[in-house]
């Protein structure tokens, strides 16, 4: 069994300790950076302070609870051009409302918006928000379908919320949205308290593997030599931790054997980095999810999966059920066990 002190913070990012003190202790004692630490220089930026407060003083958020996102997005390595659909599955929580608010950036250009499958009408408040009016109040209890669709070449924002990249002479496409910039790349509540079950529906190039949250349920060949991947999760996940990450990746899995059966854990790795020593480092995380299991209860995410996949950002990110894990210390100890207790302490 593993053997390991670590400090985990899992607190909202306005109140995240200064940056020299985030950090993850072993044995050895050794230091190691965490995405935490490149999350505060986003939160005490003009940028992230405005999208917190936008968030939070909205006065229609409370108004409705987004129950399942739908994202179809094909991605075009070689232009960064995305065409997208968020389909969103929304309950009223109040009686009277008239209008709904989705964030995406200005950027992207919106071709359709529609309510329960008819054209809806919209107004752009600004940069970021998008508000849609009923033509019929919606009350308490009622659900909505909305769809959005659009494209166009997404902004990097915040943490390098969507970047475009290479690794082995092979395109990179990753997300990192934290705190509040999924809206850069996809049609969104931006609102972290509001917890939403997902699909994610990738369509990349064919030599391309996606990895994203959840469970992967179907790889399908299309035409013009792509392929579709579909990842689907039952666990609500705030906004910012959907994620998902696009390469030629080698893989490889074991299992998280537990009181209530098994989960697999699987590991997506750029094949510059494929060493033995890379692996078996990685293969530690096993022993970790039955370490905090004990330590605070079954791994969360039990029915569906825990994976690690290389990023082209320096540190980790706990997406749900998968840790992005970059730079010089990807396959560290520390930063493998830090990221992996955030998905108790954090998601």
């Amino acid at each position: 069994m593993v053997t390991f002190l670590m400090v985990v913070f899992a607190v909202a990012p306005w109140l995240v300790p200064p940056v020299e003190s985030i950090q993850v202790r072993t044995q050895a004692d050794s230091l190691e950076p965490c995405s935490r630490a490149k999350m505060v220089s986003a939160a005490r930026s003009a940028t992230a302070r405005e999208l917190q407060l936008k968030s939070f003083n909205d006065p229609l958020r409370l108004q409705t609870d987004v129950e399942h996102y739908r994202l179809e997005l094909e991605v075009v390595p070689e232009t960064s051009f995305i065409d997208g659909r968020t389909t969103m599955t929304v309950e009223c929580v109040e009686d009277g409302v008239t209008a709904f608010r989705f964030w995406l950036h200005s950027v992207l250009t919106i071709n359709d918006v529609e309510l329960n499958g008819r054209d809806a009408e919209w107004t752009r408040l600004d940069e970021a928000t998008v508000e849609v009016e009923f033509a019929a109040t919606c009350d308490s209890g009622d659900e909505f379908e909305l769809m959005v669709d659009y494209e166009g070449y997404p902004v990097t924002s915040g943490l390098s919320s969507i970047v475009f990249a290479d690794q082995g002479g092979w395109p990179v496409v990753s997300t990192l949205s934290e705190p509040w910039f999924s809206y850069t790349w996809w049609a969104v509540k931006e609102d972290s308290r509001d917890k939403a079950t997902g699909e994610l529906v990738i369509t990349v190039p064919s030599q391309l593997t996606v990895v994203a949250n959840g469970v992967h349920t179907s790889t399908t060949p299309l035409a013009g030599d792509r392929r579709r991947f579909r990842w689907m999760t039952d666990y609500p996940t705030s906004p910012y931790l959907f994620a998902f990450a696009a390469t030629r990746f080698n893989t490889f899995g074991e299992v998280f054997n537990h009181a209530g059966g098994s989960t697999p854990v699987d590991f997506y790795v750029w094949p510059g980095r494929d060493t033995t020593e890379n692996r078996n480092a990685w293969r530690r995380s096993v022993d970790m999810l039955g370490t905090f299991s004990q330590l605070f209860g079954l791994y969360p995410f039990v029915d569906e999966k825990y994976a690690i996949y290389n990023f082209p950002f320096r540190g980790g990110m706990e997406h749900q059920t998968a840790t992005g894990q970059g730079g010089d210390n990807a396959f560290s100890e520390s930063l493998t066990a830090h990221e992996a207790a955030h998905q108790w302490w954090g998601d």
